[in-house]
C-alpha cells in the first residue's frame, strides 16, 4: 500500500514534457491569446490528494474509520500582465482630466461658476476611473502607485477651486492686480505639481 501510495505522488513527466521541476513553458498559446493585456508565462503541476470519510453506502462500514485516499492533480497558470499597456491605458484620462482642470485657471473671472464645476466633475470622474483600478488587482506596486497619482489629482482640483473662490473675492473687492498675480500664480503652482508628481514618480 505505502508503495502504491507513492507512486501516486509521482508526476508523468514524460507525458507532461517536463525536464526539470514541475513547471512548462507551453509553446501553443493561442487558447490564451484572447486575453488582453496578459501574456501566459508558464504551467505548474502539482500532486495532491483527497482524503474522504465517506462510507459509499456501504452499511458494513458504517461507525468506522476508514477513509479513503483519492490521487489528485493541480495545475496553476501563471500570466503576467502587461503593466505598461495598463498604465497607459489607465494614464491617458487621467492626463485629459488634469489638462481639463488646469484650462479653468485661464477662464475670466465671470465663468466663475466653470472654475468651480469642472473641478468637481473631475473629482467625481477621476474617482470612478480610481474604483475601477481597485476592483481589478488588490494591492500591488504599481496599483499602489496609480493611487496615490489620483490621490494628487484630486489635491490639485481642490487647490484649483480655492484660488477660483480667491480669484472671484479679489475680483469683488477690486483687487483686479492681486487676483491676475494669484491667477499666475495659481496657474505656476499647477505646473510645477503635476512634473514634480511626474518626476518623482518617474525616478523612484
Amino acid at each position: 500500500l505505502s508503495g502504491m501510495r507513492a507512486q501516486t505522488q509521482q508526476l508523468d513527466r514524460f507525458g507532461l514534457e517536463l525536464s526539470n521541476g514541475n513547471s512548462v513553458v507551453p509553446a501553443d498559446r493561442s487558447p490564451y491569446s484572447s486575453l488582453q493585456q496578459w501574456r501566459l508565462a508558464e504551467l505548474r503541476y502539482f500532486v495532491d490528494s483527497l482524503s474522504s470519510s465517506s462510507t459509499l453506502g456501504k452499511s458494513s462500514l458504517f461507525g468506522s474509520s476508514v477513509r479513503t485516499v483519492f490521487a489528485g492533480f493541480n495545475l496553476a497558470v501563471l500570466l503576467q500582465r502587461e503593466s505598461a499597456v495598463y498604465l497607459l491605458k489607465t494614464m491617458i484620462p487621467l492626463m485629459l482630466l488634469v489638462l481639463v482642470v488646469f484650462a479653468t485657471l485661464f477662464l475670466p473671472a465671470n465663468l466663475f461658476r466653470e472654475r468651480i464645476n469642472i473641478p468637481v466633475t473631475a473629482i467625481l470622474t477621476s474617482a470612478v476611473l480610481l474604483l475601477s483600478v481597485n476592483n481589478q488587482l488588490g494591492d500591488i506596486g504599481y496599483t499602489i502607485t496609480i493611487e496615490y497619482i489620483f490621490y494628487a489629482f484630486f489635491a490639485l482640483c481642490l487647490a484649483s477651486m480655492l484660488i477660483g473662490i480667491a480669484h472671484d473675492a479679489l475680483s469683488m473687492q477690486g483687487r483686479n492686480r492681486d487676483a491676475v498675480a494669484l491667477a499666475r500664480g495659481g496657474q505656476a503652482f499647477y505646473v510645477v505639481t503635476v512634473v514634480a508628481v511626474i518626476a518623482y514618480y518617474w525616478l523612484s
